[in-house]
């Protein structure tokens, strides 16, 4: 009788899973606040400096923790014996919100006259 040999999902995988699923939650949250805020605030989000630049880290932040979950994934999937579903599944997902983010940061640098979303860049 052959033994039949158990494979793992890999930990890299669903790292990477949980942080795109992270990211994209906190890249939802971010807007949702930022249009909160451009409401509430008298003069919009520019009047205020620091809370500006508060926004643009934590925006900032989502794009490198998009980065580190596709290297995660690429770590996941590349791992020997384990299953590879997590890791491509983080990796399709955090690549996805990294070009939604870089998309939106591009078009504030070159329309920004139109499209005002960062004040502070």
């Amino acid at each position: 009788m052959e033994e039949q040999k158990i494979v793992k999902h890999s930990i890299y995988g669903i790292l990477s899973f949980v942080l795109s699923v992270v990211d994209i939650f906190g890249l939802f949250v971010l807007f949702i606040v930022m249009g909160a805020l451009e409401i509430a605030i008298q003069g919009g989000i520019g009047a205020n400096f620091q809370l500006s630049n508060a926004i643009s880290l934590f925006y900032f932040s989502t794009i490198i923790l998009a980065l580190a979950a596709v290297i995660f994934g690429v770590f996941g999937v590349f791992q020997k014996e384990t299953k590879k579903f997590y890791g491509i599944l983080g990796i399709s997902l955090s690549l996805a919100t990294f070009f939604i983010a870089f998309f939106i940061l591009i078009g504030e640098l070159f329309f920004k006259d139109k499209f005002m979303m960062f004040p502070s860049l």
